[in-house]
């Protein structure tokens, strides 16, 4: 079988790594958003089984899920994410516009970063 490294070279894609210490800067929604969300499922859960039996079949446990996940998302106020998008520097991407021309096999996103931009193509397979 092969690595999901090779298919992905193979799809003239680049795996980049966050460094460490840099989760607040790449990715403000973990550091802002999801420990609330996630500690907000597992309550849900918890609560949902105490009190009820447990579900019987996959769908009744996908349904269960997806409540739960809507229920948690609802907690989270539009100010946490905004706060934790302002936490994170003005270095961070402040805008990306994904455009198709030239070629419809062909994928451009303009990447803005401090004031400078980047145009990365992609080839679609």
């Amino acid at each position: 079988m092969r690595t999901v490294r090779a298919q992905l070279e193979d799809a003239m894609t680049d795996v980049e790594f966050v460094p460490p210490g840099a989760t607040m800067l790449a990715r403000p929604m973990d550091v802002a958003v999801m420990a609330d969300f996630k500690r907000e499922c597992r309550e849900l859960y918890a609560q949902q089984h105490c009190d009820n039996d447990h579900s019987a079949t996959p769908k009744e446990r996908r349904n269960l899920i997806t409540l739960i996940v809507v229920k948690a998302w609802e907690t989270i106020s539009d100010v946490t994410i905004r706060r934790g998008f302002m936490k994170a520097p003005s270095a961070l991407v402040l805008a990306m516009v994904v455009s198709r021309f030239q070629s419809p096999q062909h994928l451009n996103l303009k990447l803005t970063l401090q004031n400078k931009v980047a145009l990365v193509q992609c080839k679609i397979p």
